[in-house]
């Protein structure tokens, strides 16, 4: 109601109040979907490979959001993108608020290495598994003469 028709009926203007309460409240609930959505579930489980089989599928394990390898894996894999793609690679990064890392290590057994990239055949096999070095180079090769499949670009 207008102001005008709360001060003639006597009654105090709340109106201002009350878009600032439903404001408040809104705020306070996308917060909190948003620091759920974030947060590992506490029974969380390895990661599901299910979306991957019959691809190719390059893990970027870390274990500490404040790692730069890999941003700097995801940098190199963005170089040479068109080669990956035309191998039909799917880049799964694996970091700490996102997955469970703790169970995703031992999934492909690397922990307690705090980084890795895991190169997962179509099968579901672990290929390779780059626990330092990121040798864009030998992940392709590692691809190409999966079953005697080379390619050349």
């Amino acid at each position: 109601m207008p102001a005008e028709v709360n001060r003639a009926r006597g009654r105090a203007d709340t109106s201002g109040m009350n878009v600032r309460y439903h404001f408040g409240i809104a705020i306070a609930v996308i917060s909190l979907l948003i620091l759920l959505a974030s947060a590992p579930s506490a029974d969380a489980a390895p990661l599901d490979m299910t979306p991957y089989r019959g691809t190719w599928a390059l893990i970027v394990y870390a274990t500490d959001n404040d790692d730069p390898r890999p941003f700097e894996a995801n940098l190199a894999i963005s170089t040479e993108w068109n080669r990956f793609d035309a191998r039909g690679v799917e880049i799964v990064d694996v970091y700490p608020g996102r997955h469970d890392v703790d169970a995703v290590g031992a999934q492909f057994a690397v922990a307690p290495s705090p980084f890795a990239m895991i190169l997962v055949d179509p099968d579901g096999t672990v290929e390779l598994v780059q626990r330092e070095r990121q040798d864009i180079g030998e992940l392709l090769r590692a691809i190409d003469l999966w079953k005697g499949t080379a390619k050349t670009d």
